[in-house]
């Protein structure tokens, strides 16, 4: 290893403190009313996670929030009482869906856009939760680019 990389390794540069670390920020739509408004910086492909769909493609899109709340689960899959207030500028990942899919599929990175949980309705499949309608809203132009 050269000397510059290890010194990088080891250094005690304050941007090595827990405070400064990254970490992934996820939406989470607990209660109806949850929303989430931003700038749209584009979307990518992850492994999807549920069950029986492994080796399946899913869709995740990036905002910088402008404002928005959640409400976390708890064990019992039941929305928290105090709600996430996400701070503007954040980056903030949105899992897709087809219904959102579909919605964001004109996107274009600069855009602004929300998305709101308006309703749930019963899962097709038994033993799964319920399906989380998500509405999505978008005002496009020029002055809206990164």
């Amino acid at each position: 290893m050269n000397k510059i990389i290890q010194d990088l390794a080891t250094s005690d540069d304050p941007i090595f403190a827990p405070e400064n670390q990254i970490r992934n920020s996820f939406m989470r739509w607990g209660q109806i009313g949850d929303h989430i408004k931003g700038v749209y910086l584009g979307k990518r492909e992850v492994d999807n996670q549920l069950p029986g769909h492994a080796g399946e493609k899913s869709l995740v899109y990036d905002f910088k929030v402008m404002s928005g709340v959640f409400h976390a689960l708890d064990e019992k899959k039941n929305p928290v009482k105090e709600a996430t207030v996400i701070g503007e500028g954040e980056i903030y990942s949105v899992g897709g869906r087809a219904l959102l899919d579909g919605q964001l599929r004109g996107a274009k990175v600069g855009d602004i856009v929300a998305i709101r949980f308006e309703s749930e309705a019963p899962a097709k499949t038994k033993g799964f939760n319920n399906v989380k309608i998500l509405k999505c809203y978008r005002k496009m132009g020029e002055e809206y680019k990164v």
